[in-house]
């Protein structure tokens, strides 16, 4: 758990609140908001997606793929890295355009050797250089030792608005850490919010709490350029299918994991049963352009790492796996991308609290009130249990001492105007503004 910072008196956090509410215009969309009308399209029908393994996959508590920690900054025009392993004689440092790579797999470089706890990819960084991941490889004393992967993903801007995926752990908790990663140019951020289709907006130049923003999620970023300028992206390679993000019914902002192959959008639309219509957004042209399934309509292909729309008509998760859970998955300590799980007592009690977890797919806030709520005998799981600090984060409707609460969608709404919700404790206040701010209903 990470440590919290210095708790700030709630009547200032209140005052500023009302002062923020009072002060700021109407939410207001991009430009490339949908308006589908009612009766169109329809529904694609459901069937085997092409590549079908590629929407499978474990669903373990790792973040991050296996292995020592790996530091990645920019400086200048090279990529700097660096780690706390020192047990090793040598270091083998490798490169390559693909992010699940192992050393020595087509395509992989090996940058170089090195016995210091450090290296310098030179030009790494250097304009328009292609998305680079990296791989550190200590050897010489016993079995080799493999490091997690970092990254850097390279993005082309263009004038007006341009989506940002957020496909790697970058570790940007909010809208004005997105700002300052893809500034200067940047001057307005917008983030959607699935569950009430609705935008957020966040301007630095006006005095109100940024938005959080979340791994596997698109910000929309309004760029006042006048030509094209790449910006970069780095962090983590995540672990195969561990983000994954509520789909809720109407249109969905998501990007294409890493893991994926690229895919058509007729693939997506024929392998969801719930989905209805598929986008991407043109920052070039400023158009965003959507496939239905409609016979001779052009497809779209979309890349892993990319942003897209994804409108369906039911709740799920995305990245969706075709897999029935068996076994082990099937259990409440679990995460699976089908609803509901294998101990019916627990699964009620917890569907009763988060209807998502019986309607779209068992993810890892449903796990927590398994625990936490509903007696699932979890035991690998620690969410405090006395109510201090170290406790998770629980109900949108209750107060707790955590940051936070198990909706991100709610959990976003709120914090987008009382940041206090996500950096001190999710109090009385915040259980109140759920409701107040439109972002949910409690107490009903």
């Amino acid at each position: 758990m990470k440590q919290q910072p210095p708790k700030t008196p709630r009547t200032l956090v209140t005052l500023a609140l009302a002062l923020s509410l009072g002060a700021c215009d109407a939410e207001r969309a991009p430009a490339d908001a949908p308006t589908p009308t009612a009766d169109e399209p329809s529904p694609a029908a459901p069937g085997p997606i092409a590549g079908a393994d590629a929407l499978a996959g474990s669903s373990g508590p790792v973040t991050r793929l296996p292995g020592f920690d790996v530091s990645l900054e920019l400086e200048g025009d090279d990529v700097v890295l660096g780690w706390a392993l020192d047990s090793a004689p040598l270091f083998e440092v490798w490169r390559s355009e693909q992010p699940y790579f192992e050393p020595g797999d087509p395509g992989s470089e090996l940058l170089g050797t090195t016995p210091t706890a450090g290296f310098v990819d030179a030009g790494g960084n250097a304009a328009e250089a292609p998305s680079h991941y990296y791989v550190v490889v200590a050897t010489g004393s016993g079995a080799a030792q493999r490091s997690t992967t970092v990254g850097r993903q390279s993005l082309t801007f263009h004038p007006g608005f341009n989506k940002v995926p957020l496909s790697l752990q970058t570790g940007l908790a909010d809208a004005e850490g997105v700002f300052e990663a893809m500034s200067p140019g940047l001057t307005e951020l917008f983030y959607f919010v699935s569950e009430s289709q609705s935008w957020l907006s966040w301007d630095p130049s006006v005095e109100h709490a940024p938005f959080q923003v979340f791994d596997g999620t698109t910000p929309v970023a309004m760029m006042d350029l006048e030509a094209p300028v790449q910006r970069v992206l780095t962090g983590y390679v995540p672990a195969v299918l561990e983000t994954s993000v509520r789909l809720h019914p109407g249109d969905n902002l998501v990007t294409m994991p890493l893991f994926f192959p690229p895919l058509p959008a007729s693939a997506l639309l024929a392998g969801i049963p719930s989905a209805m219509q598929v986008g991407r957004w043109d920052a070039e042209t400023q158009l965003l352009h959507w496939v239905t399934g409609a016979p001779g309509e052009d497809d779209l292909l979309i890349p892993p790492g990319a942003d897209f729309h994804l409108m369906v008509a039911a709740p799920a998760l995305w990245p969706l796996s075709v897999v029935d859970p068996e076994g082990e998955d099937a259990l409440c300590c679990a995460e699976h991308a089908a609803p509901g799980c294998g101990e019916p007592a627990v699964e009620a009690c917890v569907c009763a609290l988060d209807s998502f977890c019986c309607d779209g797919g068992w993810d890892d806030p449903c796990v927590v009130r398994a625990f936490a709520e509903c007696g699932a005998g979890c035991a690998e799981l620690d969410q405090g249990g006395d109510g201090d600090d170290d406790a998770g984060p629980g109900d949108c409707c209750q107060p707790t001492e955590a940051p936070g609460c198990l909706d991100a969608d709610v959990q976003a709404c709120v914090c987008a105007e009382d940041s206090f919700c996500c950096e001190g404790e999710w109090d009385g206040l915040c259980v109140d503004e759920v409701t107040e701010l439109g972002c949910g209903t409690c107490g009903a």
